[in-house]
């Protein structure tokens, strides 16, 4: 256990990132506070171009101000969307980029995935 004490600070993290890799643990690095947002969206994946391809409802997990985290019908092949928060009176709609995604443990055929917002789109655009 000593041992443990003479580590430097860079080895303790190393140390620390590889025991959280080995558990499926990993430090959260959001920017913002994340709340449960059990609501659905639409999500309209975008082209390279920017054109529209279709659009999805999904269910959300969570929302914070820097993104939203939702389930995914199948594999994720697009990089950024928009996507529409909220009721008809008070819509938000958000340019993002994907951040991340992985099968969500509850059903491997869908995807989660994490969004990071771009910017606030006007109604219309």
């Amino acid at each position: 256990m000593s041992d443990l004490l003479e580590l430097s600070p860079e080895e303790l993290r190393e140390l620390e990132r590889l025991v959280a890799e080995q558990f499926g643990q990993t430090r959260d690095r959001r920017s913002h506070p994340r709340s449960p947002y059990p609501a659905p969206a639409k999500v309209t994946p975008l082209c390279q171009d920017g054109r529209v391809r279709y659009t999805q409802t999904v269910a959300c997990r969570d929302l914070s101000p820097g993104g939203v985290c939702f389930v995914w019908p199948g594999r994720v092949d697009f990089q950024q969307a928009v996507i529409e928060l909220g009721q008809e009176r008070e819509r938000l709609l958000m340019r993002a980029r994907v951040a991340w995604s992985k099968p969500s443990p509850l059903d491997p055929a869908s995807s989660l995935v994490g969004c990071q917002f771009l910017e606030r789109l006007r109604q219309g655009s």
